[in-house]
């Protein structure tokens, strides 16, 4: 029975040769014994349940190579996975972070034509066609009575005189997408060009999209190719997300304040202008916007830009319409700015607010024939 029990040295040097022969034809071919992020499972027990002198003897090569592959495939592993962790955080910080230009408030739904030479602006849109990422941050300035708060009250501005107004950039903005192709020309002869500015001339359109609030503690100023342009990591708003903190009393957020804002919003496309009229508010603004236009055509093109008035149901989206609408790109001047206020308020109900007295305002002015702006 114990001769029976112990199997001939001759069997077991050829299990140990089988098994080491299995793994060298792997390792031969280049083909790695498994791929990333698994483990090889051999069944040691054949190899080593029969355990000679012999046998240790004939495997132990076989052994030191397996440790030294995984070693490397660990390396490799190891190797993998930063790259893709950096791949994915350079991802995240293309997405979040923005080159920042400081020219004025710029709502959703606009369009911005810039022609200028003014050198920063035209070396950051060179080097972000350069590199394919055509989108930058847009931030205004609105006046502030103490140097530090925006002023975000009614239209028609404070008391104080030119002289004692200050204004302070916004920390919040609106991202800036380029359209088409920027034409970039020597400066013509007709064109009085900025102060210290580049021998070339840009024209640029800019399509505002998403709203952003800029991280103060995380702005930078560029090095080398983009020296003295600052970049800020901004964190993307979405109305509809604020509106449900809103409703759900977050934050130390009215509950009721969103339905307020709605009923309000509901004003615009519901209430007739005063009793003698039988117009929408919203469509009495427009015809007489029309008879204000600089140019033939200018509110056509406007409301085709903006597209559909957005519903009650969406107050704030419904406000940022509005706001575009009465402060229009190229400017209408029929209405006291209120994009900075805009984009400043905190409320659904705050920004509804906000638009209706500012439309109200112009309308009257717009009928009394003395608009100053």
């Amino acid at each position: 029975m114990a001769a029976m029990s112990r199997p001939s040295a001759t069997l077991i040097a050829l299990i140990a040769l089988q098994c080491a022969s299995a793994l060298s034809f792997q390792f031969t071919r280049g083909v790695p014994p498994f791929p990333f992020g698994a483990r090889l499972s051999i069944p040691r027990a054949s190899c080593h349940q029969h355990s000679s002198p012999a046998a240790a003897t004939t495997a132990t090569p076989t052994s030191l190579n397996m440790k030294e592959d995984e070693s490397k495939e660990d390396k490799v592993e190891d190797s993998f996975m930063d790259s893709l962790k950096q791949r994915i955080e350079e991802v995240k910080d293309s997405d979040t972070t923005l080159p920042i230009l400081l020219m004025e408030p710029v709502l959703p739904r606009q369009t911005l034509v810039i022609q200028t030479n003014m050198q920063q602006l035209l070396t950051l849109i060179k080097y972000l066609i350069k590199h394919e990422t055509p989108r930058l941050g847009m931030i205004g300035q609105v006046a502030t009575t103490d140097g530090k708060t925006p002023d975000i009250g009614p239209p028609g501005g404070t008391d104080m005189d030119d002289e004692d107004k200050r204004f302070i950039p916004l920390f919040f903005g609106v991202e800036m997408e380029i359209q088409g192709t920027p034409d970039i020309r020597p400066i013509p002869s007709d064109m009085e060009p900025a102060p210290g500015g580049s021998d070339e001339v840009i024209t640029v359109a800019l399509a505002a999209k998403r709203r952003f609030s800029i991280n103060r503690n995380e702005t930078i100023w560029e090095e080398g190719e983009l020296q003295g342009i600052s970049r800020a990591r901004v964190k993307f708003l979405n109305s509809g997300d604020e509106e449900s903190k809103e409703e759900l009393g977050e934050d130390m957020y009215d509950p009721m304040s969103l339905s307020r804002a709605e009923m309000m919003a509901k004003v615009f496309d519901e209430m007739k202008w005063k009793d003698t009229s039988d117009k929408r508010m919203v469509d009495h603004w427009i015809e007489l916007a029309r008879k204000n236009e600089k140019k033939p055509g200018q509110i056509d093109r406007l409301l085709q830009s903006l597209g559909e008035m957005p519903p009650a149901t969406e107050p704030s989206e419904r406000a940022f319409w509005i706001g575009a609408l009465i402060n229009p790109l190229p400017k209408l001047d029929v209405a006291q700015d209120i994009r900075g206020r805009l984009l400043v308020s905190p409320t659904a109900e705050s920004r509804i607010h906000l638009t209706m007295r500012a439309m109200i305002n112009s309308i009257e002015l717009m009928e009394s024939g003395h608009i100053w702006f």
